[in-house]
């Protein structure tokens, strides 16, 4: 283009043409691109699950959902905008892999009430979402172990995963006392096997956070989980998690079971 003789008048508005002709494909391209983000489901199940897999047995859980085949970029935002449509969600976790943080394509939603999840259930399966059709089933009645609402806000101890070797306790304590009173920090070697795909992955540390008041570990973990506040941090983020008492976690079930 440099090459063309064009008088100094034309070659500025040829410039402020071909600029905003740019502008306008690439702010076209760019709202394409952003419609396609916020539109992960389509419109149509795929396929429809037939009457009797849309009732719960004695081994599933009433209102808790497995959801296979999820795309890597699905995140716990994405997942709670997916399924919110049918029904209040009362936890929605993604699996992900924990020497990586990278999501393992499954996760668990549960809601608050069976209607809500059969009603998810029969308008979710097989619908694709980011190009994967999700295979949605009810999740076995074990998982409804897993603390929620109230129970949840009264544990007040995290487990934290993949800490830096350089951090040290005080910095964890600064990073989660923006939350709350922090009453404990210990700090201990990762003792988990890593599987061969994690072999290169540098050496990282575990944490277990105790905090004074009662629902302030609910909301650091869910702030902090998947993030990585360390500058030495790398591609690995925090897997962070409630660490209840495995004591409490029998006396609860126990006394569930009598109820």
């Amino acid at each position: 283009m440099g090459s063309w003789e064009i008088p100094p008048g034309v070659h500025e508005c040829s410039n402020e043409l071909t600029s905003l002709s740019l502008t306008r494909d690439s702010l076209q391209n760019s709202q394409q691109r952003q419609r396609r983000d916020h539109r992960p489901l389509q419109r149509a199940p795929v396929s429809r699950l037939p009457e009797s897999k849309l009732i719960p047995n004695e081994s599933q859980s009433h209102t808790n959902l497995i959801v296979r085949n999820l795309a890597v970029r699905v995140d716990e935002s994405a997942l709670k905008r997916i399924f919110s449509a049918y029904g209040e969600i009362v936890s929605a976790a993604v699996m992900r892999n924990i020497h990586t943080g990278g999501s393992l394509g499954t996760a668990f939603v549960r809601f608050a009430a069976t209607e809500h999840a059969r009603n998810a259930l029969a308008n979710c399966h097989g619908r694709v979402v980011y190009g994967r059709a999700l295979s949605v089933q009810w999740a076995k009645r074990q998982h409804d172990d897993t603390p929620v609402g109230e129970a949840r806000k009264k544990i007040v101890k995290l487990f934290v995963r993949n800490i830096p070797l350089d951090v040290g306790a005080e910095e964890v304590r600064r990073l989660f006392e923006r939350f709350g009173a922090v009453e404990s920090v210990t700090l201990h070697k990762d003792t988990a096997a890593a599987s061969h795909a994690d072999v290169g992955q540098p050496l990282r540390r575990i944490a277990f956070v105790t905090f004074v008041a009662e629902g302030v570990a609910d909301r650091a973990a869910e702030a902090v989980h998947n993030t990585r506040p360390f500058a030495s941090h790398g591609p690995v983020p925090l897997m962070v998690k409630l660490a209840e008492d495995h004591s409490e976690r029998r006396a609860t079930a126990a006394a569930a079971a009598g109820a």
